[in-house]
């Protein structure tokens, strides 16, 4: 699979081929009402969509907020351009970063199978000679999930949520909750 995706992306696209595979399906007839050019335009979307789930691809995302701010609505923002498409993006990954809204409670369990996941990724890379992700090493478990914790508030949703509001200024209460989220 990672060679047909060219190593990028592979489980975002993955996604993105299996989903188009379903809603192609004619018994299911999920596009027999649009026309060739409005499934072409979905397909890109859906692809567009699903790709920004990927989150080697947050910062180029991230960088792409401030020019949606601009815009007094976004009923103003053009088709043509692709921004509709980035605003679908940027929603989805959105979703995707809602983790840091939860209570520790809650998210630290996730933390730790997220922790376990990269621990046996960075394993993968040593084995095929790359170089693996800095983790914090000797470290007591807690105090890992809680590294990771405060990682994901403070240097990937904090910072995303905080351009997303520029866009959609209604979620500027929701934003404060990471604010709230204590910087150690």
């Amino acid at each position: 699979m990672a060679v047909k995706h060219h190593y990028t992306s592979v489980l975002e696209h993955h996604h993105a081929s299996v989903a188009w595979t379903l809603l192609q399906d004619e018994e299911l007839g999920i596009l027999s009402a649009l026309a060739a050019a409005e499934q072409q335009v979905l397909q890109a979307t859906l692809f567009q969509c699903l790709l920004a789930t990927d989150h080697a691809r947050h910062n180029a995302l991230l960088a792409q907020l401030p020019q949606l701010a601009k815009t007094d609505t976004l009923d103003q923002l053009p088709t043509r351009s692709g921004q509709r498409q980035l605003v679908l993006a940027c929603l989805l990954h959105s979703a995707d970063l809602c983790e840091a809204f939860k209570p520790d409670a809650v998210a630290i369990p996730w933390m730790k199978r997220l922790h376990n996941e990269l621990n046996d990724q960075a394993q993968l890379e040593a084995a095929l000679g790359l170089a693996p992700l800095p983790l914090p090493r000797g470290a007591a478990a807690q105090d890992v999930h809680a590294w990771l914790r405060r990682g994901l508030v403070n240097k990937v949703a904090r910072p995303w949520f905080d351009n997303l509001a520029l866009v959609f200024p209604n979620l500027r209460p929701l934003v404060q909750l990471l604010h709230d989220v204590k910087e150690e």
